[in-house]
């Protein structure tokens, strides 16, 4: 049960949090994750921005945390998430900065697509379709470059769902 789990990863937080901080990131990373399952949108958001904290400090060997295999992922996905989450309580402001920040830091991975989708849709919701008609340039421009540089792309699930928002979008607010 997820409320069990919050329980359990607040203790281990309380635990870990000044001794051992490979496991307190990843607590927080999945208490916020348990949250999101509850859609408790801002304490998530409060548990991504903690996961992405705590991954900025040395663990074993003097590594940043976030670049351990698989915490990598973790603090990758925080950073998407926290916009995610921003986007479901239709705070429209905050998500988009939050979208931006998560594609330009992380603009060489194909889910930088996911971002400028969205923070072109908080735009349309914020009545700033110029910007919205920029992003969803920006989100083309970025499709073609990864569909040509691994034609396989363009048949994955996640491409083909990408593109069809894409088109929807440009369709939506083209019509303006």
């Amino acid at each position: 049960d997820i409320s069990s789990a919050v329980l359990t990863l607040s203790e281990a937080i309380t635990r870990y949090k000044n001794d051992d901080p490979e496991n307190t990131f990843s607590a927080y990373y999945h208490r916020a994750q348990s949250y999101s399952l509850k859609q408790d949108w801002k304490n998530a958001i409060a548990d991504y921005y903690n996961t992405i904290e705590t991954g900025k400090l040395d663990g074993r060997d003097g590594i940043p945390i976030a670049s351990y295999p698989g915490h990598s992922e973790m603090n990758r996905n925080s950073y998407f998430n926290i916009a995610d989450a921003f986007f479901n309580l239709q705070d429209y402001t905050n998500a988009a900065n939050a979208y931006s920040t998560a594609w330009k830091k992380f603009n060489s991975q194909p889910e930088m697509l996911w971002a400028l989708i969205q923070e072109a849709k908080c735009y349309y919701s914020l009545n700033r379709t110029a910007d919205a008609q920029k992003n969803i340039e920006l989100a083309l421009f970025a499709y073609e470059k990864f569909t040509n540089a691994s034609p396989e792309n363009a048949n994955s699930p996640s491409f083909l769902r990408w593109k069809k928002e894409l088109d929807d979008l440009t369709l939506l607010i083209g019509g303006e």
